[in-house]
């Protein structure tokens, strides 16, 4: 369900709706990792989702990013039961968790990611989450190693027929 409150103005809406599906109750990943929300004093998480992470741009009405404002709900939905969890490419320290909505109602069919940051093994930090179109999930489901769902090893010693 897409959140739709206005834009910039309404952005402490938002917020709220932010920080109670995320920030009040602990969340646990998929591979039975605890998320961390709003954990660097210095940056507001859900200010980063709606605006971008540019320094300087966040609660700038130009900056404002409805697509990403709206799929608020999509995150913990794509931590808890994604498709797929890749590395980041750029960031071994990031990973990126990927989720394909199928075609709902009036909705068209959506590709959602959200990145964290891998504190330890039983600990992630939240970063951002946005919406991307199919050719981007597709690039970032090709990135190897997959870490969800864990890929079986391929057999040896089979000969084809």
């Amino acid at each position: 369900m897409l959140v739709q409150f206005g834009g910039h103005i309404d952005f402490e809406k938002y917020r709220q709706i932010f920080r109670s599906l995320y920030c009040v109750e602990p969340i646990i990943d998929v591979m039975k990792r605890r998320v961390l929300f709003d954990s660097e004093p210095l940056l507001d998480d859900c200010a980063h989702v709606c605006y971008g992470g540019d320094k300087g741009r966040a609660y700038r009405s130009d900056c404002w990013y409805p697509n990403r404002a709206k799929r608020i709900n999509y995150i913990g939905l794509a931590l808890t039961n994604p498709n797929k969890i890749h590395p980041d490419k750029d960031n071994p320290t990031n990973q990126k968790y990927l989720l394909y909505l199928p075609a709902e109602g009036d909705l068209p069919a959506e590709h959602f990611c959200v990145i964290v940051r891998l504190i330890n093994k039983y600990t992630v930090s939240f970063l951002t989450a946005y919406d991307v179109d199919f050719k981007t999930f597709a690039a970032y489901g090709n990135v190897a190693p997959r870490l969800y769902p864990p890929q079986k090893p391929k057999e040896r010693g089979k000969k084809k027929k």
